[in-house]
């Protein structure tokens, strides 16, 4: 997703994360999902739906608390049995999802797809609900739209035994400008330092938001996140002919199958990225 600019030098962009697949199993106890719903805060957070219809994401917002303890309390109640292999990345659409605060101030998010529900930290469970009219009971007061897919925990759908599942995948309309030279001066485990050069004839705006993007078929898609990832809101000039280095931490994007990748540092209105191999 292309960065949010909240004013010309100030942004923000906080990104849903996704726990490790190899979490899942089947000694879970049959209440998780039940007990998960528990830490849910719907006295201070709003509800967040999501449907996928295979192009587009639509975001659809629940303010009343009463009406969000009603979805909690008719999610709650599906039986849910653990599984090892939920197989998600064969469903198709729609998928669904939630999103809502907690009390212990981490979001909670689950996704619902081919008859499975798959929880943040990635355990999966069987969920036989039927979300159809589902969107027509409640007072939704906010509706969002996104191309492609916007769902929480995309990456048990995205990341398929092969590697990344383009279909599942957004294209990214990244503006990246070689002129913002980037290369790695430091490594240790998954951080990355990197220093940017501006060759680019003016200042550079930009931020501390940055994402992984993945080369298939010719087509940068951007790859979805394992775990939280927030960034501060503040930005940055680098004049023209300096340089700067950063460091990134690749384990928000877990383990990486084998492709050609380039990490990309957002900018007000030029990107600079660095391209690896993994």
């Amino acid at each position: 997703m292309k960065k949010i600019f909240t004013t010309l030098l100030v942004f923000i962009m906080t990104l849903t994360t996704i726990a490790s697949l190899a979490g899942c199993g089947s000694s879970v106890s049959k209440k998780e999902v039940s007990e998960y719903l528990k830490d849910a805060s719907p006295e201070s957070s709003a509800l967040a739906f999501y449907v996928y219809d295979g192009s587009t994401t639509t975001i659809r917002y629940l303010f009343d608390e009463r009406s969000i303890k009603d979805i909690l309390s008719e999610l709650s109640k599906v039986k849910a049995f653990p599984v090892a292999d939920y197989g998600v990345s064969k469903a198709s659409a729609p998928f669904y999802g939630i999103n809502i605060g907690s009390r212990s101030g981490e979001d909670l998010n689950i996704l619902f797809a081919g008859g499975f529900a798959i929880l943040a930290d990635g355990r999966g469970y069987e969920f036989d609900y039927d979300f159809t009219g589902f969107e027509s009971r409640y007072a939704w007061r906010e509706t969002q739209y996104c191309g492609g897919m916007a769902m929480p925990c995309s990456y048990y759908v995205a990341n398929g035994q092969s590697g990344w599942k383009k279909e599942f995948l957004n294209p990214c309309n990244s503006d990246v400008n070689n002129r913002l030279v980037v290369k790695k001066t430091g490594e240790n485990g998954t951080k990355l330092e990197l220093e940017v050069t501006n060759n680019l004839g003016m200042d550079w705006i930009y931020g501390e938001y940055w994402g992984l993007e993945i080369l298939l078929d010719d087509t940068w898609y951007a790859v979805p996140l394992k775990k939280d990832l927030t960034v501060n809101d503040i930005a940055y000039g680098l004049p023209m002919g300096e340089s700067r280095k950063h460091t990134y931490d690749l384990s928000y994007y877990g383990e990486l199958p084998e492709g050609s990748y380039r990490l990309v540092i957002s900018g007000l209105d030029i990107d600079a990225a660095y391209d690896f191999s993994r």
